[in-house]
């Protein structure tokens, strides 16, 4: 699975598109370190508050899984976006 976000953001409440990318998946699980989900494919998500979120996204296919993260850091007044991608298997 490959997990991609869009980087043209600023503050809290910004909305974020998040896409992921998979295979063989037929469901999946977002998980946005901030204590909110998602269970689609593609989603939109808004922070609400600055910090640091390992956004965690899922691709599972019966027993099997496989994830990639991305690190995004909200600021006051800008969102940085650092890719950070890995595979479990």
């Amino acid at each position: 699975v490959s997990a991609t976000s869009s980087t043209n953001f600023e503050s809290p409440n910004v909305f974020i598109d998040f896409f992921g990318t998979s295979q063989n998946a037929n469901q999946y699980l977002w998980d946005f370190d901030d204590g909110n989900t998602a269970t689609t494919q593609n989603t939109t998500h808004a922070y609400t508050t600055t910090g640091s979120y390992q956004v965690t996204f899922t691709g599972y296919n019966g027993n099997c899984f496989d994830q990639d993260q991305i690190s995004i850091m909200i600021l006051d007044n800008k969102a940085i976006l650092h890719q950070k991608y890995f595979i479990v298997q």
